[in-house]
This record gives C-alpha cells, structure tokens and sequence, in this order.
C-alpha cells in the first residue's frame, strides 16, 4: 500500500473542511460584531428608559395612596362587621373584599385583622356600654324614688349645658389643604398620570424581555461558535499538519511512531515548515475566538436588564398591581 496517496489525500481534504469552515465562522464573527454593537445600544437605551420611568415612581407617591386604599379597606370592613359574629378568619374576608389596586395580599390580610381587632373592641365596649347603661337605668330609678323626679330634671338640664366653640378653630392654610385634597380636578389628573405611568411601565417590561431573550440567543450563538473554532483547529492539526509530517514516505516502508521520530521530523526543514504553518492558523484561531468572546455584555449590564425585566424592578407597588391585576 502506497501511504503518499492515503496521507496526501486525508490532508487535502481535511484542508479543504477547515478552510470552509473557518471561512464560515471568520465571516459569521465579523458580521456579528455589528449586530452586537447594534444590541448593545439597543439595551442601553432600554435601561434608560427603565430608570426613567422608576424614577418616575419614586416621585409619584404611590405609598400614600396605598395607605390610603387600606385604611379605606379596613374602615369599611370594621363598618360591615362590627355588630356581626367575628367567627371568619382574615383570608375569607379578603376573598369577598375588592381588593386594593396597589397593595400585597399580606398587607392586606394585615389591614384586615386590624378590623376584626376594631370589631372586637367595639363589641366589647358596647356590652360594656350597655351594663353601664342598666345600671344607670336602675340607679335612676332609685334616686327618682328617694327625690323625686322635678330635681332630677334641673340636674339634667344644667348638665346639657355646653361651651360655645369657635365653628373656624382650624387655621386657614389648614382648611386650604383639605379642599384641594378633596379636590376632584385635582384627583382626576393625578389617577391619569398613575394610570399612564403603569401602562408605559408595563409596556417597558415587555419590551425589555424581549430584548433579554434576543441577548439570550445571542450568548447562545457565541458559545457555538467558540466551540467551532476549536474543533476546526483540532481537524487542523489532526487531519491536516499530522498526515503531512509522515510525506514524503518511501513506499513499502512501515510507519513506526516513536518520541524520538517526533523530533527528528520537528527539527528538520519539513517540521519547521509545518510548525511556521500550526502556528499562524492557530494564532488566527485564537484570534478570532478572543473577539467572539468579547461580543458580551458586561454582568452589571445584565444583571440591570434582568433586573428591569421584572415589575419589581421599578416599583414593589408596580408588582402588586400586576399581582392584582
């Protein structure tokens, strides 16, 4: 058998896979760093979007009106069941209930165990109330029987008696506060700049996930073609540069591997050629894999991005909207 022809043939073609390969992905890397650039400004300019419209919520006080809806919650609950049996724990309420727009289901439940607590004061005062009351009622009786009724009555009349109270005690910055609090105008334009900031908001998010899972495929992309570069320089070295270090090969002489065989081809103007050769492509390999491996955001640029993935990320209250919701 004739080894010149079975080495020199595995070379050629294996030179051929490589180069067609490695021309594939040298192209698809180069291309790459464009549509990279172009999703990185992409992101970044999501991100700023992002912490604008979180800024926004920092200003609008979404808390107070929060505060508000569950004080509203309990005060309307403890109205419902304060002359009712207290035998219904928190969560049946808070089924039956409409439940606050930007509250927790946990701040909710809280709100409404403080109404039962109101409840059960309030029942516990009017049974109080109401002993104090027949006793009163029966205490009457026995002093109307010992004076008479004519001298309860004055002593009830003087009683009745109250001091006069200036109806304008309040101040007048005071009284200006409360009416532009009630003011509907007022109200209505702050409920719409709400309403719109969680629909720009929202929208955000969507948006931003989108533009994660196109980041997502990308890594994914990059990590295949890093694992291609280094399988080409593999068949490189093992279809390309090892068959040609045995030509050329006296015909009918056996192939012996050895250390020592190894170096004698290394040392010599044929290893020297090979190795120039191993060395250029595998320094234009390496090359390449560098750059394929810096087309990646930064972890903080991830971890913002995530981060503004989820409602949470702009607002806890934003989160409990759509929990609600």
């Amino acid at each position: 058998m004739d080894w010149n022809v079975f080495f020199s043939t595995m070379s050629q073609t294996c030179g051929a896979v490589v180069g067609i390969f490695s021309a594939f992905l040298i192209t698809k890397i180069i291309a790459d760093q464009s549509e990279f650039s172009r999703l990185r400004d992409k992101i970044s300019t999501m991100i700023s979007k992002s912490e604008y419209l979180k800024a926004h919520f920092d200003r609008v006080d979404f808390e107070q009106l929060n505060n508000k809806e569950l004080k509203d919650l309990s005060d309307i609950l403890y109205n419902s069941i304060k002359d009712e049996e207290l035998d219904k724990s928190p969560e049946f309420y808070y089924e039956l209930i409409d439940q606050p727009l930007y509250a927790s289901k946990s701040d909710a439940i809280e709100y409404i165990k403080y109404a039962i607590q109101r409840a059960e004061k309030y029942q516990l005062e009017k049974k109080k109330k109401q002993e104090e009351e027949d006793w009163k009622k029966s205490h009457r009786e026995s002093l109307e029987r010992a004076f008479g009724s004519s001298v309860l009555a004055n002593i009830d009349l003087m009683n009745s008696i109250k001091p006069i109270t200036n109806p304008y005690a309040s101040s007048p910055l005071d009284r200006i506060k409360e009416s532009m609090a009630h003011d509907p105008i007022n109200n209505n334009r702050e409920q719409s700049s709400r309403k719109q900031l969680i629909i720009d908001s929202k929208h955000q998010v969507s948006i931003n996930r989108k533009v994660l899972n196109e980041l997502e495929g990308s890594n994914t992309a990059h990590q295949l073609i890093s694992r291609s570069l280094v399988i080409v320089l593999l068949l490189f070295f093992i279809g390309v540069i090892y068959p040609l270090s045995f030509l050329p090969l006296v015909p009918g002489a056996e192939i012996t591997l050895s250390i020592r065989a190894f170096f004698d081809i290394l040392f010599s103007l044929k290893g020297a050629l090979l190795g120039l050769l191993a060395v250029s492509f595998s320094f234009l390999i390496a090359t390449f894999w560098s750059v394929n491996n810096r087309l990646k955001l930064s972890p903080k640029e991830c971890e913002d991005l995530k981060k503004m993935c989820q409602p949470e990320g702009f607002s806890i209250f934003l989160k409990n909207y759509c929990d609600n919701n």
